[in-house]
């Protein structure tokens, strides 16, 4: 994403705790996130979750940004509960600045490609302060979807799907096999039928029945998305589904360790069927 705002000219500074993801930048490597706060009006923010959000904005200062002369929009595209996101915003605009809750979907490959899909909780203001930075990243193709919160309700959301898929275009390969249809041959029929996804089309085609596992979203956090789901549902809402791929999930820790390729699931889920029993498959 760092890349997409440099191309488009808007990166003053860059700030990582591993100073080789910033060294491409050049002079605009930055040495603290201090220094990002202070360089712009703008400043986008990706990390593993909210702790380190709340971490990171302890470098903002109070009441304006530009050493005090004009107020700062934290484009926030960090995956975290609606809640989290609330209890950010209020920080960011307690110090007098404005927070969106931008969480992005669409892998490191979208990232690269300036494609991703930005899903934007916050307001009017903060929004068009924030605009050209999100076209680097997103080519457009960001949408507003109501306040803060809103943003990562449907990231959530989202990545559940995409867990879902996994796990369900996976076990409906491994049904095929076993009923003598070859995987490429299935995926072809079901890509062109209403069952299919990203996963079906993209995923297993490209990452899974390549050999490769490598489509570099850790399945440490996609655990995490489905604990945050199931764990942020609002107060009487019931989700019998999600809590069974929360089950699935959870038991492929077993299997595949937090920074090894999601796509590994594919390997983990005959396993995972296995320690079900006999009891399962009746």
């Amino acid at each position: 994403m760092a890349g997409r705002v440099a191309q488009a000219g808007l990166l003053s500074r860059a700030y990582d705790i591993d100073p080789a993801r910033t060294a491409p930048f050049g002079e605009a490597a930055a040495n603290s996130a201090a220094e990002v706060f202070e360089a712009g009006t703008v400043v986008l923010l990706s990390l593993p979750g909210a702790a380190q959000v709340e971490s990171v904005l302890t470098a903002m200062p109070a009441h304006g940004g530009r050493n005090g002369t004009a107020a700062i929009t934290v484009v926030d595209t960090t995956t975290r509960s609606p809640q989290q996101a609330r209890d950010l915003a209020r920080l960011v605009t307690a110090a007098g600045h404005h927070y969106l809750d931008a969480p992005v979907s669409g892998g490191a490959l979208a990232a690269e490609q300036g494609t991703l899909r930005v899903m934007i909780g916050g307001d009017d203001t903060a929004l068009a302060g924030a605009r050209q930075a999100l076209e680097a990243i997103s080519g457009g193709n960001h949408v507003h979807v109501g306040p803060v919160g809103a943003g990562s309700a449907c990231k959530l959301m989202n990545n559940i799907l995409y867990a879902a898929n996994l796990v369900t275009v996976g076990e409906a390969i491994y049904v095929a096999q076993a009923h003598g249809v070859a995987p490429t041959a299935f995926l072809d029929a079901l890509n062109g039928a209403s069952g299919r996804s990203v996963a079906s089309e993209l995923v297993y085609p490209r990452f899974v029945l390549s050999g490769g596992y490598d489509s570099r979203f850790a399945i440490g956090l996609i655990r995490r998305d489905v604990e945050l789901a199931i764990s942020s549902l609002p107060a009487g809402c019931r989700a019998p589904v999600l809590e069974l791929l929360r089950t699935v999930w959870a038991q492929s820790a077993a299997f595949i360790a937090d920074g090894d390729d999601t796509t590994h699931i594919f390997e983990a889920l005959p396993a995972i069927a296995d320690a079900h029993g006999p009891e399962a498959h009746r």
